[in-house]
């Protein structure tokens, strides 16, 4: 136990304190795409991907636990290379793994670092966000916090008593585990993918976000804590799937297909979720009932919007909501399940229905909360400015120009009725109107459809930075 104990803390120290600099992107050459096969609780046969990195060992892989559990097969890409790969040590409590390649990719191990999890500085996030076939870099910030030491807790008090019970009984990660706050969007597909400093260094393992991050409540586990105990981990290792699954980045693929055959199905599923609109894109990150979506919601936000929808006498357990991600704002965008947005060039995405109903929304990345609430002004006053939409004094306004938010009401002179709507969070602004008929509501199946984008619409700021 002694000899044990000593190797531990000398494994430590070294890749601690003397691992060698290098940039973050030269580190970017050990990390690779995990891909798992298994079958669902559908019996249909899916493919998952996610992010490992290499380290101690070039043999060995570490990526994030529940992207592996309970999988059949786990492959390890690296560019055009692949080879297959086992689970060697799991540490429940740090939902990590560690893989072992059954050859040689000539990977070079990574070296390790401490990092303040108040830090202010900007680290960088490696991996295949949704599957993505080149490896993709992004900034990562944190969200900092008084804790000196925060844990899950911290994170899942405010938010999903569920999730935490689901967490405790599943036995991986457990509530009480040290994490850093990431107040950036980690996506499906970056589980496992390695937060590197700018010299190269892993200071923490992307593990998770509520609702596949589209919320920004997300979390790492601290690397230098947590990593080097898999080398000596007696954990078992999970024989069944963990119920993060429904939020992993997956494709159901055929039972026989060949690596080519997934490999274009994945690819071309990726290309029908995203919405490329100019320079900007929105992604399609998963679907779920309204009731899922609540639960993954800070609860005084929750509590307020359920009490909103039973008003409107939505179906919260039954009804669907497509979640679409703009990744350089984080901001999250609701639509009724099956709609679809198309882009046009002033940055909106917009769906219009052949009844009429147009549901437009806009996220805005602004260099200042200034400059954005200014957008937010200009925005509206632009329908105003063009004499065809005038104020409708039947509904309450919410005016607060300083700050950018407005809740606005108008009419056209054609009968047609607007709800506009903006916030502002920090730089970021998303601004989102509703256009439809009055006169068509007593209609029961357009009056069902305007509910379901008032639903969407009103979903949305939940998810907002």
């Amino acid at each position: 136990m002694m000899k044990k104990a000593l190797l531990y803390l000398v494994l430590f120290l070294i890749t601690i304190t003397y691992g060698f600099s290098q940039s973050h992107l030269v580190s970017s050459q050990s990390v690779v795409k995990v891909k798992t096969v298994f079958t669902n609780n559908k019996g249909q046969v899916v493919n998952g991907t996610a992010t490992g990195w290499c380290y101690y060992n070039p043999l060995y892989i570490v990526t994030a636990l529940h992207a592996v559990a309970g999988v059949s097969k786990i492959t390890v890409y690296k560019d055009n290379n692949f080879v297959d790969a086992t689970i060697e040590r799991v540490i429940l409590k740090a939902d990590l793994a560690l893989l072992r390649l059954s050859t040689s990719l000539n990977l070079s191990p990574l070296s390790l670092e401490r990092v303040d999890p108040n830090s202010e500085l900007t680290y960088y996030v490696w991996g295949f966000p949704h599957g993505v076939y080149a490896i993709q870099g992004n900034k990562v910030d944190f969200a900092l916090t008084r804790e000196t030491t925060p844990t899950l807790n911290s994170i899942l008090n405010e938010t999903s008593k569920q999730v935490k019970i689901d967490l405790t009984n599943q036995g991986y990660p457990l509530p009480d585990v040290q994490i850093i706050r990431i107040g950036s969007t980690l996506q499906p597909g970056q589980s496992g993918a390695p937060i590197l400093t700018s010299q190269g260094k892993v200071i923490g393992v992307a593990d998770g976000g509520l609702y596949g991050g589209a919320s920004l409540i997300n979390w790492a586990m601290p690397a230098s804590v947590y990593v080097p105990q898999l080398l000596f981990s007696t954990d078992r290792k999970p024989s069944s799937l963990p119920f993060q699954v429904n939020l992993m980045n997956t494709t159901t693929v055929d039972y026989n297909a060949t690596n080519q055959q997934q490999r274009y199905k994945m690819e071309n599923e990726a290309k029908a979720n995203t919405i490329v609109n100019g320079t900007n894109s929105i992604s399609k990150v998963y679907t779920a009932t309204i009731d899922q979506i609540l639960a993954n919601l800070p609860e005084n936000k929750a509590v307020k919007l359920r009490k909103d929808l039973i008003e409107m006498k939505v179906a919260t357990s039954t009804t669907m909501l497509d979640v679409y991600q703009d990744f350089k704002t984080g901001i999250a965008i609701t639509m009724p399940r099956g709609g679809m947005f198309t882009g046009d060039p002033n940055g909106w995405y917009k769906n219009s229905s052949i009844d009429g109903i147009t549901y437009a929304v806009c996220p805005w990345n602004c260099a200042s909360p200034e400059k954005a609430a200014a957008l937010a002004t200009s925005t509206y006053q632009s329908y105003i400015d063009s004499k065809i939409w005038f104020k409708d004094t039947k509904n309450q306004d919410v005016i607060e120009p300083v700050w950018g938010n407005y809740e606005r009401y108008l009419v056209s002179a054609n009968g047609a009725n607007m709800m506009f709507s903006s916030h502002v969070y920090g730089s970021t602004l998303i601004m989102l109107y509703i256009i439809y008929r009055e006169d068509q509501t007593k209609n029961l199946d357009y009056l069902n459809k305007l509910v379901l984008y008032l639903t969407a619409s009103m979903t949305y700021s939940g998810f907002a930075k």
